[in-house]
């Protein structure tokens, strides 16, 4: 069956974006189908009057305040410069050129869905924090595979909210929305309580990077494993050490004679280099980063795939949750780890050291977690069964 599947694809360096996509379509092929991606690239621009934009400067802001954000925009756009260079050392492109399957070409909006729908005999919404574009926007209905002919079925396979509460006064669109699903599945347990509002059922199910085995990602990547005493810190969202406790990580590094290799991604902030020149920064490729996970004693992270293979290739792991605007993505990592009977990752006040100490029962976690991947496996092969 022919499935074309709608999801983020465009990232230069979250990894865990580009995973979770080439891992759904490697488990429905699989199963047999023909899995490809629809590249859909919306980005919305926004429309800035310049007449409001000086007025508010003139009668709000003093001169010089404006003068020093004006450097510091300059410098920071300098070092995204300097980020984008380094991004080229991921090959995040010749990934996704090697081994995905993409529709013939970019869609930049609904109306060019519309008009020229992908060929598929089912439409799916993969992964990540799809549904987290709010359907106020008509150009995000593309996520709720809002194009193509009624009679063609839709699957939601794991999309994210990332969220705990939907906007009310958007609860009847989102219904109207998902009216068109044959079958809704979703990433986090509260998504279950959104669909529900809005008048659906919906299935929990895990992160399509779930439905393959370590094995797996070993032989179709072919990893190398080579063990080393060091410690992997994969950095997202932060903007400054001291929100991961900079200072304890390095006590603990040096008591225990380990160097720390750090990569850094982008999210909700730009992924600058900020914890000195004291440790080694690598910008790895899709497979380098998964072997980057599976050697080192420890992975200390604060992103939800850092946490995910680092459960999956096995390796002991400190989980750091963020505070703020960006702390709103703590409860899918808190859940899965609850779903793992592994909280005691996260990252206590009395630091790296005092959270090492309990030690990981990976029998009790992986039994748990076969239990999560068959019902989400089930899910696939029961509702593209029904398609045919």
């Amino acid at each position: 069956m022919k499935i074309g599947i709608i999801t983020f694809w465009t990232s230069k360096d979250n990894y865990g974006q580009i995973l979770q996509c080439w891992a759904l379509q490697q488990y429905l092929k699989k199963m047999g189908h023909n899995p490809y991606l629809i590249r859909y690239d919306y980005t919305p621009v926004p429309v800035i009057l310049w007449y409001k934009r000086v007025l508010k400067i003139l009668l709000v802001y003093p001169v010089i305040k404006k003068l020093l954000k004006l450097s510091r925009r300059k410098e920071e756009k300098t070092k995204l410069l300097e980020l984008s260079k380094k991004n080229e050392q991921r090959k995040f492109d010749d990934f996704k050129s090697e081994n995905l399957n993409v529709s013939s070409h970019v869609y930049y909006n609904l109306k060019q869905l519309r008009d020229n729908p992908p060929d598929a005999d089912c439409y799916m919404t993969g992964s990540d924090q799809t549904w987290a574009q709010m359907v106020d926007i008509k150009d995000n209905w593309a996520y709720f595979l809002a194009f193509g002919r009624e009679d063609i079925p839709r699957i939601a396979y794991a999309p994210s909210f990332a969220r705990d509460i939907y906007p009310k006064k958007l609860i009847p669109q989102l219904g109207e929305l998902l009216s068109k699903y044959k079958a809704i599945s979703v990433r986090e347990k509260s998504g279950v309580g959104i669909c529900k509002q809005a008048g659906y059922k919906a299935e929990h199910v895990l992160d399509p990077t779930f439905l393959l085995s370590k094995e797996d990602y070993i032989n179709l990547l072919g990893l190398k494993h080579n063990p080393s005493h060091k410690i992997f810190l994969y950095s997202m969202n932060v903007e400054k050490p001291n929100e991961i406790q900079w200072d304890k990580l390095k006590s603990f590094s040096n008591a225990h004679n380990k160097e720390i290799v750090c990569t850094v991604g982008s999210g909700l902030c730009p992924g600058f280099e900020i914890y000195g020149d004291s440790i080694q920064y690598k910008y790895p490729t899709i497979k380098e980063w998964i072997e980057e996970i599976w050697n080192p004693d420890l992975v200390v992270t604060t992103s939800f795939h850092g946490i995910v293979f680092s459960i999956i290739m096995g390796t002991p792991f400190v989980y750091v949750p963020l505070k703020g605007i960006r702390g709103k993505g703590n409860s899918r990592i808190i859940e899965i780890l609850q779903d793992m009977g592994m909280e005691e990752r996260m990252l206590c006040l009395e630091g790296y050291g005092k959270t090492m100490m309990i030690s990981i029962d990976w029998k009790r976690a992986k039994q748990k977690l076969s239990l999560l991947v068959e019902n989400s496996k089930n899910f696939l092969i029961n509702e593209t069964a029904l398609v045919h």
